[in-house]
């Protein structure tokens, strides 16, 4: 009984550990961009104001944006891109949605 009680003890601990591992999270490939068509460049919604954009556009995803080998628009794009660090846990709450992800736009 003893033995038992000492390893579930060492699986908690060590659950709990794995939860608090840093991990990088990149944006999802279904993020939410605005491509700019006449530059052949995406641009964050955060950033869309100040990019001075033109009339040639349209809404798509990340990935479409990197099927077309479009470049991003400005600093404050590849800003607002950038992976994050956070832990296993935020990770899976994000994933379920119960947290809000940098790039829920």
């Amino acid at each position: 009984m003893r033995k038992s009680t000492i390893i579930a003890w060492l699986v908690l601990i060590v659950g709990i550990v794995i939860l608090y591992f840093p991990v990088t999270l990149n944006p999802p490939n279904d993020t939410r961009i605005i491509l700019e068509h006449n530059y052949k460049t995406y641009i964050a919604p955060p950033c869309f104001e100040s990019s001075n954009p033109t009339n040639y556009l349209e809404e798509a995803t990340l990935q479409k944006a990197f099927e077309l080998n479009y470049q991003a628009h400005s600093e404050c794009t590849n800003y607002e891109l950038k992976p994050e660090k956070n832990t296993v846990i935020n990770l899976i709450l994000k994933k379920l949605d119960i947290i809000e992800s940098k790039w829920d736009w």
